[in-house]
């Protein structure tokens, strides 16, 4: 059995990577081979069929060509790249590769015996790479007779385009080699992540999951194809719909690795829905056969054809209701958005508050969102003008006597929504349609809530309203079919594109895109990649406009937290708890943007947020205050000094320091004493804590928890917090405050083992001994 190397092996230097050798000249094995010659590489291409190297050779021609047609490379570069390009169909041609990159189909028998036979024909300091996303590196580099040389190089498909390369080491995998294949890397101008081998890696490990959940709502009848992708896209604004992507991914190509995945996790997100196993078996492959989820022109067109799951375009089978006046209840950032989204249209706007003056100020929000418009020559004053007089604010919902569609968009809570409805029942004129925005919740409990359950739909927009193109349609089973029919054209009058879906949890958006949130933070609780890493791999690999780390910490942490949990007691399915780590950081009052620090320390916050946790103990006095500088981005579990828990302050809305950052940090023992902030919490503090600030009082002189001295430590920095002690701790009891210290957990927010930060590839060509992975 194959050993790991030793680190005193492992220092031999390696060659310079000229030759490389592509074993494998499907559309991937092409790619790379264009990627390699147009960075001045050696390229040898060996396929076992002579027309799979034909094809290859007009595939790289073709590519070219449209390159110089699109200026990217002069004709003499072309000239120099298909010359650096040579085809075999034997592996002895690999003999003199300092690189072979295998990417032969997904199968353990086949990859094996190519590197048995790579074993007697390359020379010993030779690196093998495999290109596969779904098989076990380490497997493979086991059967091998040189396993210290052999590591993953996952390319994305297309290859020349996409920028990410996840180079995968396992635990008999020599640094050296990881070094070279990573220099490579950065030479081809490709951006390496180094990830531990697993089935799926990072972008694949979280993508798949995410592919197969959309084919089980697509097999389930949940939502039509055309709805799910379209649902994806512009809710998510991913280049490309789930089913979409499968059908060019290859549909036999991802049931592979999910099951490969399934095997590793036994999580059922993994087990490849049955849809997957019927296309896959009949042929029905994606584009590559012409037919998957989609019909295609012919086989390997991207050119989609209508069939006959394609919807028919025209009116609905069953006319809506007229719709001139509409009211819009709450006062927050989602019902103003809401609001302008119709006035803009050309509706009447009723938008009703509970008080006068939080619907004048929601109206006021609207009118500075129209004047920014108008700043950035999207509108004219006059049509800004003109819509801000359609809207008219009232403190009372009996306003919406003569509406014909009310939407509401108050707070998140069954009881208030059903609330709502029932008063809308008996405010609104018969006939009208009642609509709530909620994300989470079931429409059918809000229509129970009237004596019309006919009437109420869902409507769910996006954040911000104005700008967010998607309205998920909630259909429940008694909604009529007029009351449908009249949201879907409304929607098409105030320019937005409706998905149907049906009542429950999630609906599509949310559904497909908050368990995937959720597998991303476990990769970090498992200590497998870091935040930035797994960020750069979604963006550059998967082409999403945000990492999952950052979309967290916009969204709001607590609100993710609500959605997972909302989603597990829906569905009933293991996979979809809630990781432990996000409970702990909401648990510790670090929500994200809001409070700033979520899974980052948000930079350009209030400088209060970043103050450190109150100290309890014996008060001393007080002194001059010093601002508390910020925080490392991210902390690490693996150092013994490092921060084991950190928690921004939070204040009521009545804090005196709310908002101003020295004034702010004088108050954090209102926030105490208001129960919006811990009064007790056992902290382990870094020598950072050293220089840190102290937040003390400055009214009536008494001690408080940001006045007492440190206890213990061992001269490393670290420092305790033991509650607060003798009178403190009586008088706190007597306000429901006297329950012992609160210890929590450290944070695992890095990568494996005892790296801090993020992963470091040399790269003394980027002008500096190192770089960090990711944004």
């Amino acid at each position: 059995m194959a050993t790991p190397l030793s680190d005193t092996a492992s220092d031999t230097p390696l060659s310079p990577l000229k030759t490389v050798a592509v074993v494998g000249l499907g559309t991937m094995g092409t790619g790379i081979a264009e990627v390699l010659a147009k960075a001045g590489r050696e390229v040898i291409g060996i396929d076992i069929s002579e027309a799979a190297a034909a094809n290859a050779v007009a595939a790289l021609e073709t590519s070219t060509a449209r390159a110089v047609q699109r200026g990217r490379l002069t004709e003499d570069e072309r000239t120099d790249a298909l010359a650096r390009v040579r085809t075999f169909t034997d592996l002895r041609a690999a003999a003199d590769a300092d690189l072979v990159i295998e990417v032969a189909p997904e199968s353990y028998e086949i990859k094996q015996q190519i590197f048995r036979e790579l074993d007697g024909i390359v020379r010993p300091e030779t690196i093998l790479a495999t290109g596969t996303n779904a098989l076990s590196v380490t497997r493979l580099a086991a059967d091998s007779s040189r396993p210290e040389r052999v590591l993953g190089l996952h390319f994305f498909n297309p290859a020349p385009a996409m920028r990410l390369v996840e180079v995968v080491s396992s635990v008999l995998t020599a640094p050296t080699a990881v070094t070279a294949v990573t220099n490579l890397a950065l030479d081809l101008g490709k951006e390496p992540v180094a990830v531990g081998d697993r089935p799926g890696f990072v972008a694949d490990g979280l993508l798949f999951g995410y592919l197969n959940q959309a084919a089980a709502m697509y097999e389930a009848k949940y939502a039509s194809r055309e709805d799910i992708d379209a649902a994806m896209r512009l809710g998510c604004g991913l280049p490309m719909g789930p089913l979409a992507l499968l059908d060019l991914i290859g549909i036999d190509t991802a049931r592979r690795v999910l099951e490969a995945m399934y095997a590793e996790s036994n999580d059922r997100l993994h087990a490849p829905a049955p849809i997957l196993k019927q296309l896959s078996e009949a042929g029905l492959t994606g584009r590559k056969s012409g037919r998957g989820f989609y019909t295609y022109e012919a086989p390997g067109s991207a050119t989609v054809v209508r069939d006959a799951l394609t919807p028919l375009d025209g009116a609905a089978p069953t006319p809506g209701r007229t719709v001139r006046s509409v009211g819009v209840a709450g006062s927050g950032t989602m019902a103003s958005g809401i609001a302008e989204v119709f006035a803009k249209a050309g509706y009447e706007v009723v938008l009703a508050a509970r008080s006068e003056e939080k619907a004048q100020a929601a109206k006021a929000r609207i009118g500075k969102s129209l004047s920014r418009s108008v700043d950035k020559g999207r509108m004219t004053a006059e049509a800004a003008a003109q819509t801000l007089d359609l809207i008219t604010a009232a403190g009372s919902y009996d306003a919406f006597a003569d509406v014909d569609l009310a939407v509401e968009a108050v707070a998140e809570d069954l009881e208030i929504k059903q609330q709502l409805f029932a008063t809308l029942d008996k405010v609104c004129k018969p006939g009208a349609v009642l609509a709530t925005t909620t994300s989470s919740l079931p429409v059918v409990a809000c229509a129970r809530a009237t004596s019309r359950p006919q009437d109420v739909i869902g409507m769910h927009f996006f954040n911000p309203a104005p700008a967010m193109k998607l309205v998920e349609v909630v259909r429940t089973v008694l909604t009529a079919d007029d009351v449908h029919s009249t949201v879907r054209e409304v929607c098409g009058k105030i320019k937005k594109h409706a998905v149907d879906c049906g009542d429950r949890a999630g609906f599509i958006v949310n559904a497909l895109l908050f368990p995937y949130l959720n597998n991303a933070i476990k990769m970090v609780q498992e200590h497998y990649a870091t935040l930035d890493d797994i960020d750069a791999a979604m963006k550059l690999g998967g082409g999403y406009p945000m990492g999952p780390f950052e979309l967290l910490d916009v969204v709001g942490l607590d609100v993710s937290l609500a959605i997972e949990k909302v989603l597990h007691r829906e569905f009933r399915d293991p996979g979809l708890a809630p990781a432990p780590l996000l409970e702990h950081l909401v648990a510790a009052g670090c929500l994200g943007r809001k409070t700033g620090r979520g899974f980052r320390d948000l930079a350009g916050r209030c400088a209060a947020r970043r103050v450190v946790q109150p100290r309890s103990g014996v008060g001393r006095a007080a002194g001059p205050r010093r601002p508390a500088p910020a925080r490392p981005a991210e902390l690490s579990p693996s150092r013994p000094k490092q921060l084991a828990a950190t928690r921004p302050p939070r204040h009521s809305p009545a804090c005196p320091g709310r908002g101003k950052p020295r004034a702010c940090a004088s108050s954090c023992a209102h926030a105490v004493r208001s129960g919006h902030a811990p009064a007790r919490q056992v902290l382990t503090y870094t020598s950072h804590a050293r220089r840190a600030g102290k937040c003390r009082r400055q009214s009536r002189g008494r001690p408080t928890a940001q006045d007492a001295p440190r206890t213990g430590g061992s001269g490393d920095g670290a420092v305790r917090d033991q509650g607060v002690r003798g009178d403190h701790r009586r008088r706190d009891r007597g306000r429901g405050r006297g329950r012992p210290p609160h210890v929590l957990p450290p944070l695992p927010l890095q990568g494996r083992g005892d790296l801090p930060g993020p992963r470091r590839h040399p790269d003394p060509r980027r002008g500096g001994a190192e770089r960090r992975s990711g944004p």
